[in-house]
C-alpha cells in the first residue's frame, strides 16, 4: 500500500510539473483527470498526448477503467439484461475509439458520469437486437 501511495504522489507531482510546463496550445493530463470526476476527465485520459509527461499512466488508466465498465455490465447482464452487444472481435482500443468519438461528437456530454457516457457510446455503435 505504501509503493502505492508513493507511486499516486508521483504520477500527481509529475501531472503538476506538466501542467506547468506544457505549451498553452497542446492537451494536458492533469493530476485532477485521473480523478474521474465526468467523462471529459476520462476523454482527456484516453487522449493523451504521446509526448505527454503522464501518457503511458494516463492510456493505461483509460484502458483499465474501460475494461472494468465492459466487464461490470457483463457480470450484470444474465440478471439484469444487456445494454451493449458488441460483435464479435471487438477489442479494448475499439471501445476506446468509440467512446472517445462519441464525445468529441457529442461535448454536451462531457459533464455527465464517464460509465453513463461509456455505455450510451457503445450502445449506439453496437445496439442489442431483439
Amino acid at each position: 500500500m505504501k509503493r502505492f501511495l508513493i507511486g499516486c504522489i508521483g504520477v500527481l507531482a509529475a501531472t503538476s510539473a506538466h501542467a506547468q510546463t506544457a505549451a498553452p496550445d497542446t492537451q494536458v493530463v492533469t493530476a485532477e483527470d485521473f480523478m474521474l470526476n465526468d467523462a471529459g476527465d476520462l476523454l482527456d485520459l484516453c487522449t493523451a498526448e504521446a509526448g505527454s509527461a503522464v501518457a503511458r499512466e494516463a492510456i493505461h488508466f483509460c484502458h483499465g477503467f474501460i475494461s472494468a465498465t465492459y466487464r461490470y455490465h457483463e457480470s450484470l447482464a444474465p440478471k439484469f439484461g444487456r445494454l451493449v452487444c458488441p460483435p464479435e472481435g471487438i477489442t479494448r482500443n475499439d471501445g476506446v475509439r468509440v467512446f472517445t468519438e462519441y464525445l468529441q461528437a457529442n461535448p454536451q456530454h462531457q459533464t455527465n458520469a464517464p460509465t453513463e457516457v461509456l455505455m450510451e457510446s457503445w450502445a449506439a455503435q453496437y445496439p442489442c437486437r431483439p
